[in-house]
C-alpha cells in the first residue's frame, strides 16, 4: 500500500509536470503569446530593433546567448514569436531537446510521429545562400501553431538525390510559435492537410504532410 506521504509527492510531481507542459505550449524563451511588450521588457533581452506598420509592432532582441528573438504584437498583444539561430557556437532552442543545427527535420517528424503540414503560399524558398523548409504543427486545445524552418546550403543542395535523403540533411535553424489567426493573416489561410491527418497525444495536434 502507499503511504499518505509517497502519494503526497507524486501527486505534486504529477501536478508540477502538467503545469510545466501547459505553460510551454504558449512558450518560447520565456515569452508567451498574448503577453504585453511591458512584460516581454522584463525578460532581460537587449532590444536591437522596433518596426510598426498599423496596429502591428514588431520587436527584435537579442537573447543572452546572442541569438536574435523577433516578437510579433498586434493591439498590444504578442501573436507571434521567432527564435533565430544567430550563433553557430549556441544551439539550444529552449523547446523539447531540439538543438540548432543538430535536428534535422528527420528528427523533428519522428519525434512527432508526424511530417506536419504547410501552408500552401509559405512553406519553402531560398535565402540568402539557403534553401528553406517550414513544417508546421497546431498545439492541441489551443490556438498556437509551431512552425519550425530546417535549412541547407544551396551547393549541399545540388548533391541531394531524393527527398528522403533531404529530410537528414536539412538542419534546424528557426522556432517560430504564433496565433493561428495571425498567421493565416500573413501566410495565407490555406494549408495542405493529407487524408491521414491524426492527432498526436504529447499534447500536440499534428497532420502528416508529403514534403
Amino acid at each position: 500500500m502507499i503511504n499518505f506521504f509517497t502519494y503526497l509527492q507524486f501527486v505534486i510531481l504529477f501536478f508540477t509536470s502538467l503545469q510545466i507542459h501547459s505553460q510551454n505550449q504558449k512558450n518560447l524563451r520565456g515569452i508567451s503569446l498574448g503577453e504585453s511588450i511591458e512584460s516581454v521588457s522584463k525578460k532581460g533581452y537587449t532590444q536591437i530593433g522596433y518596426e510598426e506598420v498599423d496596429d502591428t509592432k514588431l520587436y527584435r532582441f537579442n537573447s543572452k546567448d546572442k541569438n536574435q528573438i523577433s516578437v510579433t504584437l498586434d493591439n498590444n498583444k504578442v501573436v507571434y514569436i521567432e527564435l533565430d539561430n544567430m550563433n553557430p557556437a549556441s544551439k539550444s532552442t529552449g523547446f523539447l531537446d531540439f538543438k540548432f543545427s543538430d535536428t534535422k527535420l528527420i528528427d523533428i517528424t519522428e519525434r512527432f510521429d508526424s511530417k506536419g503540414f504547410i501552408y500552401e503560399n509559405r512553406n519553402a524558398g531560398k535565402l540568402n545562400d539557403k534553401f528553406y523548409t517550414i513544417t508546421c504543427y497546431k498545439i492541441k486545445n489551443t490556438d498556437a501553431i509551431l512552425a519550425l524552418f530546417c535549412v541547407i546550403n544551396l551547393d549541399n543542395l545540388k548533391n541531394i538525390e531524393d527527398r528522403s535523403e533531404l529530410q537528414t540533411k536539412l538542419e534546424l535553424f528557426a522556432v517560430v510559435l504564433a496565433k493561428e489567426e495571425y498567421l493565416d493573416s500573413i501566410w495565407g489561410e490555406k494549408k495542405n492537410y493529407p487524408k491521414d491527418a491524426k492527432p498526436f497525444d504529447r499534447n500536440i495536434e499534428v497532420y502528416s504532410n508529403t514534403l
